[in-house]
């Protein structure tokens, strides 16, 4: 299945030209695989013959006018649908395209599983950050298997940081807990 966007490459009206873009620029950044087709072009006379006959003009409108939108050849809407369609997150719909199952998460006894890594990570500007992620760590070590990684912008709170993280891992006996501290030197502009 390919969605056909019909477009046209020499409209004058610039009100078609951004929803024509638009489009586009939707279908790609959501993945989609689509064709553009430009009715202007010389050659693509029978395209322009099956937009016009299969597509649904606007009231009062003699011939329906690009941007129209196809899925193989059934046609599936204008721009006014498909803005709709997106807007409501429901462009799978619109575009008549097969809906991608919802991943099955299986529950024993009433709880879902829990991830098997979570990580922290923090970004210390300060001491004071410095120490808030040292609690964060602290509370992530209820966890299983947990992954900690803090940056920080000069050596001092680095070697501050590393030190708070030992003495927690340390008091909590959690020797498996992954720890990475990080200096990042702040760009000078």
């Amino acid at each position: 299945m390919v969605i056909k966007v019909y477009t046209s490459g020499i409209s004058g009206n610039k009100e078609v030209k951004k929803r024509q873009q638009r489009i586009m620029m939707i279908l790609e950044s959501k993945g989609i695989e689509y064709e553009a087709i430009d009715i202007t072009e010389p050659g693509n006379e029978d395209d322009k013959q099956f937009m016009q006959d299969h597509a649904k003009p606007k009231d009062g409108a003699k011939h329906p006018l690009p941007p129209q939108i196809f899925n193989e050849l059934e046609y599936c809407g204008d721009y006014d649908g498909f803005d709709v369609a997106n807007e409501n997150d429901e462009l799978e719909v619109f575009l008549k395209m097969p809906i991608p199952p919802k991943p099955i998460v299986p529950v024993v006894n009433g709880s879902a599983p829990e991830p098997e890594e979570e990580s922290t990570l923090g970004f210390c500007y300060t001491p004071s950050l410095a120490k808030r992620l040292e609690k964060a760590l602290k509370n992530r070590l209820r966890q299983k298997r947990p992954t900690v990684r803090g940056y920080c912008y000069t050596p001092s709170l680095a070697q501050r940081l590393a030190k708070a993280m030992e003495r927690t891992l340390v008091k909590k006996n959690v020797p498996e807990v992954e720890y990475q501290v990080c200096c990042v030197p702040i760009p000078v502009m």
